[in-house]
């Protein structure tokens, strides 16, 4: 399981459900909506948007 394999690598800087989160969005192609880049970049070709400017 590929977010099993993430987590393993980075488990200092991401939790379980993010990497689960993270690749079940990559397995139905969608893009992930969230303000915490710094946790879901780990994750290569996900597609990371932030919901709305925030001031």
């Amino acid at each position: 399981m590929k977010a099993l394999d993430t987590f393993q690598t980075y488990k200092l800087s991401l939790q379980i459900n993010d990497a689960l989160i993270g690749h079940a969005a990559l397995a139905f192609h969608t893009p992930i909506y969230t303000f915490n880049r710094k946790h879901f970049s780990i994750i290569n070709g996900l597609e990371i948007i932030e919901p709305y400017r925030r001031k």
